[in-house]
């Protein structure tokens, strides 16, 4: 070797495990534990003001003209970001809604034409030199109404002197379920008289005998909402 010429040294066995070793465990990494550390997460939850029975674990389903209470949050680093100074725009169905600055949250009426989904987006504005949104879409139900009878096995119910039925009505523009109106009919004829439980039934049935059959049927509806009337339909055989 000449002097003054200094021989590159090579990268040992064991240099180039490690680096290459670092290098696959880059690759294997997956976009969400990059992308992780940079993009905050963005929520999004809405709330219906319908009606529901005492003890119904499911989602409360906003229906047409009532209301809906929306909210989001965004989370980065494991914390809730100050968006105090942001501007937020909400639109539902692509129509601008609500602005203001740090107005994490907003209500709105569905429109009584509503079918489907009702679609709503969050823009928050100016977050770290970036506009970040979200669109979430919120189902819209027809109200629903269910005969319950806790004594009922399949379609037979044992003889007494009374039956007693109680109407579920689900998903009205309502907060009380003494604002609706029920209509209840065993066989076609409406039982008389008042009760202070318009939604239980206390059918007699004192002259009933083993074998007979009930048509059971109620309806509902929702004076303040005209568009809102449920029903259902249970035949039952006594034992």
């Amino acid at each position: 070797m000449k002097k003054g010429l200094v021989r590159p040294r090579s990268l040992s066995v064991k240099s180039i495990s490690l680096f290459a070793l670092a290098f696959f465990a880059l690759l294997a990494a997956s976009p969400r534990d990059i992308r992780g550390a940079e993009q905050p997460e963005f929520l999004m939850t809405w709330n219906a003001q319908t009606y529901v029975p005492l003890g119904y674990r499911g989602k409360t389903l906003p229906s047409r003209e009532s209301t809906i209470d929306v909210s989001l949050e965004l989370i980065t680093q494991g914390r809730l970001a100050n968006l105090s100074k942001n501007e937020i725009r909400w639109f539902v169905n692509e129509g601008q809604y609500a602005t203001g600055k740090g107005l994490k949250g907003f209500s709105f009426v569905v429109p009584r034409t509503a079918t489907g989904n009702v679609r709503v987006k969050a823009a928050i504005l100016d977050y770290q030199s970036t506009n970040i949104e979200k669109t979430i879409l919120i189902p819209i139900a027809a109200p629903v109404v269910v005969i319950d009878m806790p004594s009922l096995f399949g379609n037979t119910i044992p003889l007494r002197e009374t039956l007693v039925a109680r109407a579920l009505p689900y998903f009205f523009n309502t907060s009380d379920v003494k604002d609706l109106q029920f209509s209840w009919s065993a066989n076609g004829i409406q039982p008389t008289g008042e009760t202070e439980n318009p939604d239980i039934l206390n059918l007699d049935l004192a002259k009933a005998t083993v074998g007979n059959r009930i048509n059971l049927r109620v309806a509902v509806t929702n004076p303040s909402h005209e568009l809102e009337v449920a029903s259902d339909a249970m035949n039952l055989e006594l034992r």
